[in-house]
């Protein structure tokens, strides 16, 4: 979904044969969401793993395991899972031998794992539910692991049901599993961000110098129902104290700052993020929408056309740099680029309406009806095309239409004072017209 700024440029526009004023309020959008970050810069990176430590969950006593089964762990804690799963087969069937049912247990976990780590997460969900056959000889931690390790392949599967079910059985068996709430958080943050902000606060508490940690409940904070910018500019902070120099979480604080009207401190987040990533065109982007909001609209259009320059096919750039140009009555160069946005994206509306609102200031008014009545087209509950349009209608004389055009308006918001002001103004000149006749 495309969100942008709001901005409202008030415009007053001369109806000459009356000399009455129409003031005119061009409102294209709202305020932008991280919505237009790169997904690089806004997906948790899902999920994680956790070590082996298979050694860990068996007896000391049980000599016979423990060298093969450390030497197992050591080569899946440096990646080399294919001689770890040898050696953790190995292992289980010594235990089959032994009839250990632990072991058997513990070293399928092992083999389980070292499945996953290799992309078999079909393998890896089989190997591990068997393990479950023999939960009852296994105790809480060694469980937690395995629910933990079903979580992980099911959540590679995509199968997020399953994986919610066993990361939360997971924690259930051991409360300070970390990497389960990590991991359930991360599933929570699609769309449930109070449950994320909850798992990602338990996952700080045993990692509390895990950067991403931070910058993830950050996001969930940004992107709640209910915003929460200066808590996400908090844990942004935060993660950025753990790792200055990390671009993502200084990019991110920006557009948190941004979106909490923080404009100056926004713009020396973004200078930094250029700074960090030189070839960064969102980074521009919010920058040049920083610096509009400031109203240093010159400065505005360099960094649109910087991002343009890196990125030269995101409709928004075009849009944000056209209604720069605007505020520089730069009316040409406006018309261009929101034509441009039209050509990148037919549908999107605002620039119909804001190209209209440019004919109607330069006195091309069958453009300007003509945009506004595409921008209506497309979004029929615009209700300040249908103001402008009929502002427009009233500028060469059609004042039914312009009549009509303010009802629309009205009857979408009845609260809407200037169109109430301006049909009282039109509908008085309609009368005293027709007093003359």
């Amino acid at each position: 979904m495309r969100k942008r700024i709001m901005e409202i440029v008030n415009w007053n526009i001369l109806f000459i044969s009356t000399l009455l004023f129409f003031s005119c309020s061009r409102e294209p959008a709202e305020k932008i969401s991280k919505n237009n970050k790169d997904k690089s810069e806004e997906t948790v990176e899902i999920p994680i793993d956790s070590k082996s430590n298979i050694f860990e969950l068996i007896s000391k006593e049980d000599v016979d395991f423990n060298p093969i089964i450390k030497k197992a762990d050591s080569l899946f804690d440096i990646g080399k899972y294919v001689e770890a799963e040898s050696l953790y087969a190995k292992a289980h069937n010594l235990s089959l031998e032994s009839g250990n049912e632990k072991l058997i247990g513990v070293t399928l976990i092992g083999i389980g794992a070292s499945k996953y780590r290799q992309s078999e997460y079909e393998a890896a969900i089989e190997i591990l539910n068997k393990v479950l056959k023999h939960k009852n000889s296994i105790d809480n931690i060694s469980l937690s692991r395995l629910y933990f390790d079903l979580g992980v392949s099911y959540h590679k599967q995509k199968e997020i049901k399953k994986a919610v079910e066993n990361y939360t059985n997971a924690i259930k068996l051991n409360s300070k599993n970390a990497e389960a709430y990590y991991n359930r958080g991360s599933i929570y943050s699609e769309n449930e961000y109070d449950k994320a902000i909850e798992d990602f606060t338990k996952a700080i508490k045993f990692l509390p110098k895990d950067a991403e940690l931070y910058n993830y409940r950050g996001d969930c904070f940004f992107y709640k129902e209910e915003k929460e910018y200066e808590e996400a500019i908090k844990d942004y902070s935060k993660a950025i104290e753990l790792k200055p120099e990390k671009y993502k979480y200084i990019y991110n604080r920006g557009t948190a700052k941004y979106n909490n009207s923080n404009y100056q401190e926004a713009i020396s987040d973004f200078t930094e993020a250029i700074k960090l990533e030189p070839d960064s065109a969102n980074a521009y982007y919010w920058r040049g929408n920083s610096f509009g909001q400031e109203e240093m609209h010159d400065k505005a259009i360099r960094d649109f056309t910087k991002a343009i320059e890196l990125k030269a096919n995101v409709p928004d750039f075009f849009y944000y740099r056209g209604t720069a140009f605007v505020h520089e009555n730069m009316y040409d160069k406006a018309i261009f680029n929101f034509t441009k946005v039209i050509e990148l994206d037919s549908l999107y509306y605002d620039a119909y309406g804001y190209r209209a609102f440019v004919y109607m200031k330069i006195e091309e008014f069958d453009k300007a009806i003509t945009d506004f009545s595409k921008a209506i087209e497309l979004n029929p509950n615009d209700i300040i095309s249908y103001y402008d349009r009929g502002n427009t209608f009233a500028k060469i004389g059609e004042l039914e239409k312009a009549v009509e055009d303010l009802e629309k308006a009205i009857e979408f918001n009845p609260d809407f004072t200037k169109a109430k002001t301006k049909l009282k103004e039109i509908n008085e000149l309609i009368e005293d017209l027709n007093k003359q006749r």
